[in-house]
């Protein structure tokens, strides 16, 4: 399966998807790295805190807007009665 059809457009659900299939191996080679790179190279480690700060940030806007989307589906739920 691809994980982007750009001939299609993508819903959200299926972009949530192809973020955690290259999360998981984002964090697949970060663990090889961090298991078994043996010189000096400093790009793993800085990449790795870039990995760290999008994901903060992405935590607290993704809770921001999950909790929107909460009250908006209430909030249908509730006109819909």
């Amino acid at each position: 399966m691809p994980l982007i059809n750009f001939s299609e457009p993508m819903t959200f659900c299926d972009t949530v998807e192809a973020a955690a299939v290259i999360l998981q191996i984002c964090l697949t080679r970060l663990r090889d790295e961090a298991a078994y790179r043996d010189d000096d190279d400093h790009g793993p480690l800085y990449a790795s805190q870039f990995l760290i700060s999008m994901l903060e940030d992405a935590l607290k806007e993704s809770e921001a807007l999950s909790t929107t989307l909460e009250i908006r589906l209430r909030d249908n739920t509730r006109t819909a009665q």
